[in-house]
């Protein structure tokens, strides 16, 4: 009796495993295995998807980028997220430590400019809108006169209240020389140099100008405009003084000075009643004006060479003064040359039949 006791519950296990399974048991193994099933479905619809985009060409999506795995992340894992989470956001501390300086860099630089907006003298200087800012529009009643809405409007201070002939030049003759006479100041560069350089460039254009209407029988609008071409020259030349006061100036500052003097030479040749004929000793005295910057530059730029360096050529800045010193003077020899009337006094036979 006590061996079939024994038997008996050495074999109950096997008999508890081999009974039937219940209803409620098939159905959790089933509802888990559809699940497997839609998973894996899902991923294989999702690299057909990725395949189809990388053979045509197409970019893949955030999601595309990589096969994701969900695996348990590991504390070795967790750790270097976590350092790299700590260096992010010390650089970002960084960064905005860096943005709050600049800004209130930026504040200051704008409390200065609008401090210092009304230092002109007299209060002739207009203050140039930045860009993207609203433009002060004319108002009546400080009533919009374009929107209609009531608002205050910016005065712009006037120039100073100069008496203007009116002007013959029309915008055709100008062309892409659309300039007009100042009428105002304006905070601008102080770099003496470009200034100078931009008002060199506008004296010339306008001039050059001028003389192509003066080919074309218009010599008032060609006066005009050899008229405004003086006023900036003179004020190039104005704007090179700081520069020319140096011990030793700069070669491009003296060069200038020298075109403007060449041209405002050939305005007062033209307009002013300089000749050799008329005043030589006027005519020979502004020549060495124009040469003096020249002479400075070929006598300064001078380079030494050869064993013992004895042989002097000169340097580029050199060779430019001396060619314009040559172009100078040919054209105070040649430049009066005129055939025309000779050429319209030529006669032949026949010529009165015609």
């Amino acid at each position: 009796m006590r061996s079939l006791l024994v038997t008996m519950l050495l074999c109950a296990p096997n008999l508890v495993a081999q009974q039937p399974r219940t209803a409620g048991d098939v159905a959790e193994q089933k509802r888990l295995a559809q699940r497997a099933l839609e998973r894996n479905r899902a991923q294989v619809d999702r690299l057909v998807d990725m395949r189809l985009r990388h053979d045509l060409g197409l970019l893949p999506s955030l999601d595309d980028d990589v096969v994701r795995v969900e695996t348990p992340k590991s504390t070795r894992d967790m750790d270097r997220m976590r350092s790299e989470l700590a260096e992010i956001q010390a650089h970002n501390t960084v960064l905005s430590g860096e943005y709050d300086r600049v800004r209130r860099m930026v504040s200051e630089l704008h409390a200065k400019a609008r401090a210092g907006a009304g230092d002109g003298e007299n209060g002739e200087f207009v203050p140039v809108p930045s860009a993207g800012s609203r433009l002060p529009i004319a108002s009546e009643g400080g009533r919009d006169t374009i929107s209609g809405s009531t608002s205050e409007v910016a005065s712009v201070p006037a120039g100073p209240a100069v008496e203007m002939a009116p002007s013959k030049v029309r915008a055709e003759d100008l062309g892409p020389l659309a300039l007009d006479p100042p009428r105002a100041q304006i905070h601008g560069s102080s770099d003496h140099y470009r200034v100078a350089q931009s008002l060199f460039k506008a004296g010339q254009a306008l001039m050059d100008r001028a003389n192509a209407l003066r080919t074309q029988g218009r010599a008032d609008v060609a006066k005009e405009l050899d008229d405004r071409g003086r006023e900036r020259l003179l004020r190039a030349v104005d704007e090179l003084k700081p520069l020319l006061e140096q011990k030793r100036p700069p070669f491009v500052a003296l060069f200038y000075l020298g075109r403007c003097r060449e041209l405002l030479f050939r305005y007062s040749e033209r307009h002013e009643g300089l000749s050799l004929e008329t005043s030589s000793r006027d005519f020979q005295r502004r020549e060495q004006e124009v040469r003096d910057p020249f002479l400075q530059i070929s006598a300064r730029d001078v380079k030494k060479s050869g064993e013992s360096g004895e042989v002097e050529t000169l340097g580029s800045w050199g060779q430019a003064a001396k060619t314009a010193m040559e172009h100078f003077r040919w054209m105070n020899i040649n430049g009066r040359y005129d055939a025309t009337s000779k050429i319209e006094a030529l006669t032949w036979p026949g010529a009165d039949q015609r």
